[in-house]
């Protein structure tokens, strides 16, 4: 499933809507990779978002992937880099964010 431009809130909420993806019964997944978390950065960078909405945005998303598979590992991807420091700087705190949330997901 893809979001394009959306946060994880967005995600979320587009994935409890779609049908498709409710008929996916729980038994059959065994692994998740979620990217998540790009669509904030610039938001954050200009202060229309906070780093911690996003990360609470993105531990809620995992969150309910986990509850709603318990079998799956649920695997965040990480960042990539950005064009500038501030950016840059976003970008690693919600990397440590992310991995941590893998941490603890298995």
């Amino acid at each position: 499933f893809s979001y394009s431009g959306a946060t994880a809130a967005h995600m979320k909420d587009k994935l409890t809507r779609d049908n498709q993806f409710c008929n996916i019964k729980p038994e059959t997944v065994g692994r998740i990779f979620l990217l998540c978390g790009t669509t904030n950065v610039d938001p954050i960078y200009y202060g229309s978002r906070t780093i911690d909405t996003a990360k609470n945005d993105i531990t809620l998303f995992v969150e309910y992937l986990t509850n709603r598979f318990p079998k799956a590992s649920v695997n965040v991807i990480n960042l990539l880099p950005r064009i500038n420091k501030g950016r840059n700087d976003i970008a690693k705190e919600l990397n440590l964010h992310l991995q941590n949330l893998n941490k603890a997901t298995g």
